[in-house]
Parts: structure tokens; sequence; C-alpha cells
């Protein structure tokens, strides 16, 4: 089911998060495969680091200029495979 995929990855993404690895507290500079206008927007929403972008959910990054459902799981997949 869907919801248990979204659980899943929510989980995934948390615990990755909470790792304490360095470059999750580097600040944001880009993103691969997003335009630098919306890694701009994400930084002025206060996703200044790939910890934070991490720790919201898709839902939240939707609320920023740009950002729409798709884009949202691009950017957390982005982050989460980029592992520094």
């Amino acid at each position: 089911k869907m919801s248990d995929y979204r659980r899943l990855m929510t989980i995934e993404r948390s615990e990755l998060a909470q790792s304490g690895q360095e470059w999750l507290q580097e600040p944001l500079k880009k993103i691969e495969g997003v335009s630098s206008l919306i890694v701009e927007n994400l930084i002025d929403a206060g996703y200044t680091t790939p910890q934070k972008v991490l720790l919201a959910s898709p839902e939240e990054l939707t609320e920023v200029p740009g950002v729409g459902a798709e884009l949202a799981d691009k950017i957390l997949e982005q982050i989460k495979i980029h592992k520094g």
C-alpha cells in the first residue's frame, strides 16, 4: 500500500537525518536535477541544510513556491541518495 511505503520512506529519511553525518549539517547549495531557483526557495523557507530537508514531509515541501508533490519526492530522494 502507498501509505505503508510513505511511512517507510519517512522512517528512512528520519534515520538518515539523525545519523550525525557531517554533510547533513552543511549549507544546502544544490540538489541534483533541481533548479537553483527551487533550491533558493527551499533555503528561503528555512530548509538550509540537507538534514532540515530530510526532516520535512513531502507535504511540507509543497508549501515552498515552485515545489509540487512530484518535485518534493524527487528532492527528498536526491538528498537521500547523495549521502555526502
